[in-house]
């Protein structure tokens, strides 16, 4: 839980919250309880509840907690977890996060997460074993009886041996995430009876240990030219790659300029580290680069979709943001004047897209009359009137990077291109 967590012990040893927000966080956690004996300066609650209760069936003594910031944090603890080879569940609270492993004689057993990314059916889907529209039915299909494994089985979507796959994959994904946190609670409660386990998966700690401080490693370095799972690549024509082996070629063969670190992993069923990983070697050898440009007109536009007013108007208001920004650049430079008169002359040229800027000018924040635009679109004789604006806007805009310079980041440019790109996957719907 977020916010302030104070409490006082009065003199009669009643507890009183300092605020109405952690009395209702409180009061959900109403029952019966047990004070762990700690330091003087240190109170740890245990719950007790009803014996064989939902909520305390598997829940046997605890036997750690602390702050995951302090001294090694959770790699520590985990390590002496496997080391001294405990049976029982680690659980991390950080915010409204929480992730939970457990743990049999040292090894990892199963791991779960109420992050939604984190979730079995998201999992699937980021590693290519389900498309969205084969997700969203199963998920109506599920229920308590029926898991989602069971159901995408019977669809004759996965195989048993899919699931088991992806089931490791998930606790192996939510271990390493772990690794990551750096802030938050956690504690260690024992597990009453080896059966109570909720998953007969086996996983080495230490192998997973070792792969996770690779994983962090690498991962650190390659973000250095490969910012996201967004991030779009483009070959490099002039270089013909040689001697791939087979990820690496058929990672190569889905880079076009359009795919997005992200959607090539799903491509592939490799997951985002060894996207990136094949990716960023991929750039090491020359074949690839990272594409530097905005030329935002290779998103797809649906041919059917018709320039309503609303699709018109937000092309129009996501590109008047990257020109507000531009002009906002240029005027602490000085050379609004300059910018002025070369945004003249690319209005009164002779261009393909003169009717539509017909009479436009810029504001004084250097943004475009949005109904002028509207009006000037509906005068324009094309077949695709939302593909006219969205290209003319985006001609409009790579004279103004040329007027301009470096007025804005690579950082910058890749927001413009989730924003549009979020646009067309609306329009397309």
């Amino acid at each position: 839980m977020a916010g302030d967590l104070k409490i006082i012990i009065e003199a009669d040893g009643l507890i009183k919250p300092m605020n109405a927000r952690l009395g209702a966080w409180l009061a959900k956690r109403a029952g019966l309880w047990r004070l762990v004996p700690t330091a003087e300066n240190l109170l740890v609650f245990s719950r007790l509840g009803a014996e064989g209760s939902k909520d305390t069936a598997n829940t046997g003594d605890l036997q750690f907690t602390g702050n995951a910031s302090a001294m090694g944090g959770l790699m520590d603890m985990i390590t002496f977890l496997s080391t001294t080879k405990r049976t029982g569940a680690l659980v991390m609270l950080n915010e409204d996060v929480k992730k939970t492993i457990f743990f049999t004689e040292g090894d990892v057993r199963m791991a779960t997460s109420n992050v939604p990314e984190d979730r079995l059916g998201a999992l699937m889907y980021r590693f290519g074993l389900v498309t969205r529209d084969q997700l969203r039915e199963a998920l109506k299909q599920q229920s308590g009886e029926r898991r989602l494994g069971r159901v995408l089985i019977d669809m004759g979507i996965i195989t048993p041996h899919d699931l088991y796959t992806i089931i490791r994959r998930q606790v192996e994904e939510i271990f390493y995430s772990v690794m990551l946190i750096q802030a938050g609670v956690f504690y260690f409660y024992s597990i009453r009876g080896k059966d109570r386990l909720p998953s007969q998966i086996n996983l080495t700690t230490q192998n997973l240990l070792l792969e996770g401080v690779r994983r962090m490693d690498e991962m650190s370095y390659f973000r250095e030219r490969i910012p996201s799972k967004d991030s779009i690549m483009e070959i490099r024509p002039e270089i013909a790659p040689t001697q791939l082996d087979e990820t690496n070629e058929e990672v190569y063969r889905l880079i076009d300029g359009c795919n997005s670190v992200g959607e090539i992993a799903r491509e592939t069923h490799i997951g985002e580290f060894e996207a990136t990983k094949a990716i960023f070697k991929l750039m090491q050898l020359g074949y690839v680069q990272k594409r530097r440009d905005t030329d935002i007109t290779r998103l797809p536009i649906n041919e059917e979709t018709e320039a309503t007013p609303d699709a018109s108007g937000a092309i129009i208001e996501t590109y008047n943001a990257v020109f507000e920004r531009f002009y906002g650049e240029i005027q602490s430079k000085g050379n609004e004047p300059a910018l002025r008169e070369a945004m003249d002359s690319f209005f009164q040229g002779d261009t393909s897209f003169t009717t539509l800027f017909n009479g436009a000018t810029l504001s004084d924040k250097g943004t475009l009359s949005a109904p002028l635009l509207l009006e000037n679109l509906a005068r324009v004789e094309v077949e695709n009137k939302l593909q006219h604006l969205h290209t003319g806007l985006n001609e409009l805009l790579f004279f103004e990077m040329f007027t301009a310079g470096e007025a804005i980041s690579h950082q910058e440019e890749e927001v413009l291109q989730k924003k549009l790109s979020a646009i067309f996957r609306d329009l397309a719907e």
